[in-house]
């Protein structure tokens, strides 16, 4: 049997490259996970623990306490008796600030950092030196680089609210190590130049650098000088560091489940290929099997024979799946990670080959076991007198029809309070549900469809029936498609539906995209107003006219003092991003805070500098505590010329968080005294966050896809060699070779239609059973399901063209072949 095994694998290798490619896929997917997710983890180390490189010791607050707090900082006052203690060579305290940086006519915010004592100091120089006056300053590379800083260049800082200072760049720090991400810039100074600029900086931890002893002596020496502290923990190097990792990087675990969820999918998908490749293959080889069996091969043996090939071809594809993983993964940690390289455990290769191997074996041991089922007389008949035996297809229907009413009971409680925790079994089951019950639907849908194109030409009539004919192949085939697209539709339509979520709680809290005040008592000129307006972000600006006292007098004669602001209503509402109340002609609007009193709805006298106005008092949330808000023209009248104290900004929509963080930067740099709030970076950073988990799921679902495609390839090229009689026939009666070619292509893309209509449906489904679920679990945000029908359309329509691009090199096969050599094939 070995002899027939190897003579059998070289001579069907032709067959079993797209089964061969589906796993190196598969395997690769998994093997690239799991590199990449060590990467990660090894990386995140880095950059979590790099201030720790030339420390022995590390001393903070214990996670949930902290110290007992005194007039000056504990781990400051604390520091001489540290340094005091046994086995020290050098401590230091770790004191950062935050301000704003000015560079010309660029502004931004900025990290500053009091420089360490020498043995602890773990920033390195490119070039320069470091702080020596409390006017010099060191800059990083990433920071030098964006913002044109060199040796020499001088900064403005501004910490907390003290008055800027002017810092002299005499050196430049280098990169921090591979996988550290810098986000703003990171100046450090002396630590009289900390106190100079007036910051406040926090102090969060002490690095220790012990003489050369172990580092747990140095720990036990330090711990003892901090006895009489509570709240404080001493920690080895290695010890910290793991702590920090566990608290702030434990997002590599989850990295892991979720690759580790995307290969399930993958793997799930290459089995179906798979499984529907060996099926076709032992269909073809029937007489081959049922003559082994004729001569005393037995079935057992003829059993091991196709397992044995499924064995050797998952053994070679997974070879290749783990160097391409290997590959691929090294590429990302390198380019995306800005690692050095790829981080490999030794069992991960090796796992890859054996899950590659198992995955061939267990899609190919079913038909395995059918290919012993057929008695050798029987299959030494021709194919077409081969009848399959009846199937009792009402036991299928009713399985399948248990669990999809299961699956839509829980789906159903999950919306309606249950949570996620029921969503995702209910969602689970429904889908087992659907799996049972495709080889029923899909060859009805396939069929349907089929019949509506059928009086397109001859070739399409002829793919409409090739296509309901064989339903187990035409089922196997959509069903791989249909995993896929179902995942790529969940993923979309979710995401599209918190993302909308997402904004329009944002815009509930913060309808206007950015608010712009200034500290000048005089409030906004004229030329501030216009720069902002003309910046390429900007939509449009209204101004908001104020901080001006108003009495509201009672028709008992009492009043109540009230900040005024003046707004433009028809100016506002084209800014805002919901619809918020706006005065009305003598109306005045005031908080429910400020409301007691005050008659609703009811009529006071409003008295300013100026004069005085009757106006209808209207309560609203949208507005201002402490304030009364008014038409602009009005406020006008009451107090003469009020100053303009805030702009209201809209934004083009759809901007990036880089776009709109350079937005800001542009107000900021009109005017130092200019100050920014506003809903647009919150949402800005939740859409770019959705967006790029949108991306990284729909990268690694299109691996399903493609290995769904390569499925259907796989399909069409052994049912052109399956049907090689009868497109022989088909030729010999007239159909030209393109109408053959094109005869296959209608067929691939009818099941792919089917395949992704199907997928679609179930992926909006699923997607509002979680989107809902999610917002029942989580009520501070009311979630509601949106449909990106453009999109989905286009996973459709890529679904069907893949499909029938999928028939191009099994056509090409058909075509080559002349009706007669076919015609004479045994």
């Amino acid at each position: 049997m070995r002899t027939v095994l190897l003579a059998g694998v070289r001579a069907r290798a032709s067959r079993l490259v797209a089964t061969a490619t589906a796993v190196v896929l598969s395997v690769g997917f998994l093997v690239g996970a799991l590199a990449l997710s060590a990467t990660f983890e090894h990386t995140s180390e880095q950059s979590l623990t790099a201030h720790m490189a030339r420390a022995d010791v590390w001393v903070g607050a214990t996670p949930g306490a902290a110290p007992t707090p005194t007039d000056e900082d504990v781990l400051v006052a604390r520091l001489p008796g540290v340094r005091d203690a046994p086995h020290v060579v050098a401590a230091d305290a770790v004191r950062t600030a935050y301000g704003r940086l000015r560079v010309g006519d660029t502004r931004s915010t900025a990290q500053v950092s009091a420089l360490l004592d020498a043995p602890v100091r773990w920033q390195a120089l490119t070039r320069g030196a470091w702080p020596v006056q409390p006017s010099d300053t060191t800059v990083d590379g990433w920071a030098a680089r964006s913002l044109g800083l060199d040796v020499g260049d001088t900064v403005t800082v501004r910490l907390s609210r003290a008055e800027p200072v002017e810092l002299t760049v005499v050196g430049i720090t280098a990169p921090v190590g591979p996988g550290v991400v810098i986000d703003v810039p990171h100046l450090v100074v002396t630590a009289d130049g900390l106190t100079a600029a007036g910051a406040r900086p926090v102090t969060s931890e002490i690095l220790v650098r012990g003489d050369g002893a172990a580092p747990e002596a140095v720990a036990a020496g330090v711990a003892a000088a901090l006895a009489d502290v509570p709240g404080l923990d001493v920690l080895t190097r290695e010890d910290a560091a793991e702590r920090r990792v566990a608290e702030l990087s434990g997002s590599g675990g989850v990295l892991t489940a979720v690759l580790l969820g995307f290969c399930a999918v993958a793997l799930v998908v290459a089995a179906i290929v798979i499984g529907n490749t060996f099926h076709v293959l032992v269909a073809q080889r029937t007489h081959e099997l049922a003559l082994l069996r004729c001569i005393g091969a037995s079935t057992g043996q003829v059993h091991r024979l196709v397992v044995a090939e499924a064995a050797v071809l998952g053994a070679v594809a997974s070879v290749g799946g783990v160097g391409l993983g290997l590959l691929g993964a090294h590429v990302l940690a390198v380019v995306r990670l800005s690692a050095d390289g790829v981080v490999v455990a030794p069992a991960v290769p090796a796992a890859g080959v054996a899950v590659g191997v198992l995955l061939t074996v267990v899609a190919a041991w079913a038909p395995a076991r059918r290919a012993t089922r057929v008695r050798p007389v029987e299959a030494l008949r021709p194919l077409d007198d081969v009848r399959p035996r009846p199937r009792r297809q009402w036991l299928r229907l009713v399985a399948a029809l248990l669990l999809l009413g299961a699956g839509a009971g829980g789906a159903g409680h999950a919306t309606q309070g249950g949570g996620v925790a029921v969503a995702v079994p209910a969602v689970i089951v429904s889908f087992l549900g659907v799996l049972l019950a495709a080889p029923l639907l899909v060859p009805a849908c396939v069929r349907g469809l089929g019949a509506l194109v059928a009086g397109a030409s001859a070739a399409t009539r002829l793919a409409a029936r090739n296509a309901g004919r064989n339903r187990r192949r035409t089922t196997a085939t959509a069903t791989a498609l249909l995993v896929g697209v179902t995942l790529v539709t969940t993923m979309v339509v979710a995401t599209a539906s918190v993302r909308s979520s997402v904004d329009a709680q944002i815009d509930a809290r913060r309808p206007i995209d950015l608010v712009v005040t200034t500290s000048d008592p005089a409030g906004l000129d004229p030329a501030t107003t216009r720069a902002v307006d003309d910046l390429p972000e900007v939509v449009g600006t209204a101004e908001v006219t104020g901080g001006v006292p108003v009495r509201l007098v009672l028709a008992d004669g009492s009043t109540r003092g009230l900040a005024a602001r003046g707004v433009d209503p028809v100016a506002s509402r084209q800014l805002v991003r919901r619809p918020v109340p706006q005065p009305d002609d003598g109306t005045v609007l005031v908080h429910p805070d400020d409301a007691a009193g005050l008659p609703t709805d009811g009529t006071v006298q409003a008295v300013g500098a100026a004069g005085s106005a009757a106006a209808v008092v209207a309560v609203t949330p949208d507005t201002v505590p402490g304030t009364v808000t008014m038409r602009a023209d009005e406020l006008a009248a009451l107090v003469s010329t009020p100053p303009v104290v805030e702009l209201q900004v809209r934004l083009v929509s759809d901007l990036t968080g880089p776009q709109v963080q350079r937005a800001i930067s542009s107000v900021l740099s009109i005017d130092e005294r200019l100050d920014v709030r506003g809903g647009a970076p919150e949402r800005a950073m939740y859409g770019h966050l959705l967006d790029l988990m949108l991306l990284v799921v729909l990268a690694l679902l299109t691996l399903s896809l493609v290995i769904a495609v390569v499925g259907i390839g796989n399909t069409m090229a052994l049912s052109v060699v399956e049907r090689r009689r009868e497109s022989a026939v088909l030729r010999a009666l007239g159909l030209t070779v393109g109408q053959l070619r094109g005869m296959l292509a209608v067929e691939a893309a009818l099941v792919a239609a089917v395949a992704g209509v199907l997928g679609a449906g179930l992926g909006i489904a699923y997607a509002w059973t979680g989107v809902m679920a999610l917002g029942q679990e989580t009520t501070r945000i009311p979630m509601h399901l949106v449909v990106p029908g453009r999109t989905v359309g286009l996973i459709v329509a890529a679904a069907v063209v893949c499909g029938a691009g999928a028939s191009f090199l099994p056509g090409r096969r058909a075509g080559k072949v002349p009706p007669a050599q076919a015609l004479a094939v045994e």
